[in-house]
């Protein structure tokens, strides 16, 4: 097996990266450049919060002020400071019931939390990091669609009823061959897919993508790179035991019919598959680095294409399979 090594950080535990690390991460001392800087990103991160689709990367300008003013906590800190005025202000003017209210600003703190973390640590691997805050960040999500106020499952089922009858109308199908597709029946099928993978799928990916915005963003306007990039991840050295117990553990819960132990099984697979398929990108990436920009546009407009086209499951499962190959053959030359 290869080198535990990535190129989102590498773990270094000497005492002189602990105190880096300290300073990083609670150093109280902030100039005044990077303090507005901090507010500038808060302020485009509450706005992107609130702007429909680019909500989703809400948390790009935190990473990038993180990065900048190297204050993990003092970005964390007035982020969560503002976020709370945000919403309290917001809901004076709204219908929202109290429940609701802390639910969003206990999910939204945690967050800030997670990708601060994520950002400003250094002597955990990245992956790990990754892992442990999507997990978190899954379960605080989890927690706020399931609670009382919220509306997420009643959304949920109007709109996958709407969509249904859509495309039964559309394609002149026989409604009553398809009266098992009840909102109801759709709601516990999507908690189904939330709990086997799908949130934790979902936060990764968030994650991961938040982070690389910020990373480019800072590597564009700072001409500094931030750490070495994907095309030097590899993956840990046990994850293909973890994939290979987890999928045999998966058959036998399926077989016990043990829903909370299945449960378990899905997500670890789940990550599992995650990290060989950044790993298989990793290898594509390598091989791409020394060729011509011509050669690396032709191909990724190939990769695009073949990823929006019916082929697209069949391009993620040769990924997937490099990475995994990777275990067994190099790919790579050691970073």
């Amino acid at each position: 097996m290869f080198q535990d090594e990535e190129g989102l950080g590498a773990c270094d535990n000497s005492e002189s990266s602990l105190l880096a690390e300290q300073k990083f991460l609670i150093n109280a001392k902030l100039s005044k450049s990077a303090l507005i800087t901090i507010l500038v990103c808060v302020a485009i991160s509450a706005f992107f919060l609130r702007a429909g689709f680019l909500s989703f990367f809400y948390l790009a300008p935190l990473g990038y002020a993180i990065m900048v003013s190297a204050n993990a906590f003092n970005t964390f800190f007035i982020a969560a400071i503002t976020n709370i005025i945000f919403i309290l202000a917001s809901r004076m003017f709204s219908q929202h019931n109290t429940g609701s209210l802390w639910i969003d600003i206990f999910y939204l703190t945690t967050m800030f939390f997670i990708f601060s973390w994520l950002i400003g640590s250094r002597n955990i691997r990245n992956t790990y990091r990754l892992i442990a805050g999507a997990v978190i960040g899954a379960a605080a999500f989890l927690l706020v669609i399931n609670s009382p106020g919220s509306q997420f499952f009643t959304v949920f089922a109007r709109l996958s009823q709407e969509i249904t009858e859509v495309i039964i109308a559309s394609a002149g199908m026989d409604a009553a061959r398809y009266s098992a597709l009840t909102p109801e029946n759709m709601v516990a099928l999507f908690k189904g897919f939330l709990l086997r993978g799908g949130a934790l799928s979902s936060m990764l990916f968030l994650l991961f993508i938040n982070r690389h915005i910020a990373i480019s963003i800072f590597g564009i306007i700072k001409k500094q790179k931030y750490d070495k990039g994907l095309t030097a991840f590899y993956a840990p050295k046990n994850t293909i035991w973890l994939l290979s117990c987890a999928l045999a553990f998966l058959i036998l819960t399926n077989i016990l019919r043990i829903e909370i132990l299945e449960i378990i099984a899905w997500n670890v697979v789940v990550v599992c598959g995650i990290i060989f398929l950044a790993q298989g990108t990793a290898i594509l990436m390598y091989f791409l680095a020394n060729k011509t920009s011509g050669f690396k546009l032709a191909v990724n407009v190939l990769i695009i294409a073949v990823l929006f086209s019916p082929l697209s499951t069949v391009a993620v499962a040769s990924i997937l399979f490099l990475g995994i190959a990777e275990n067994f053959w190099r790919f790579r030359a050691p970073v």
